[in-house]
């Protein structure tokens, strides 16, 4: 009898090791994409979603930021950020051998703005199950000091492709 219990519960343990060791169940995509909506924010600034997805260890997000007003706008990227579901707020990731110069955009104009985030030893696709795109770091001819004009919800919407 007590063999019979041995045999039973070596053959559950490794039935249990056997799943585990080739996945059953869902797996995580290795690129989760996220949806975002263009708006209007304030002073005059006009953010036109593109894109943003999440792989293991870095948040990206493409925009097109386009000037409204009337005076000349400095758009610096490092003025981004993303706040997460439980409240932390992650800064735009610098690289050790980039620099980012802010983008001058004349009243009308627009560029192109990719931005992205890390958190370190954290499988992102796995803690961000939402966000919100703090658009900041955008500064004026008639005013330089940079501020945050607005933020971006962003929801995910499956496998990127």
């Amino acid at each position: 009898m007590l063999n019979a219990k041995r045999g039973m519960l070596i053959a559950a343990c490794a039935g249990t090791l056997l799943a585990a060791a080739f996945g059953c169940g869902p797996s995580i995509p290795d690129k989760i994409g996220f949806a975002g909506q263009n708006a209007t924010l304030q002073s005059g600034t006009q953010v036109n979603f593109q894109d943003a997805w999440v792989t293991h260890d870095i948040f990206k997000v493409k925009l097109w930021v386009q000037n409204m007003s009337q005076a000349f706008m400095m758009v610096d990227r490092d003025g981004f950020a993303l706040r997460l579901p439980d409240g932390r707020v992650l800064r735009r990731a610098i690289g050790t051998f980039t620099t980012h110069q802010p983008y001058n955009l004349p009243p009308g104009g627009g560029h192109e703005v990719f931005v992205d985030f890390r958190d370190p030893g954290q499988d992102m696709r796995q803690t961000i199950n939402a966000a919100s795109l703090i658009v900041g770091g955008i500064s004026f001819s008639t005013d330089p000091r940079p501020r945050v004009v607005g933020e971006i919800p962003l929801v995910p919407t499956g496998e990127h492709r």
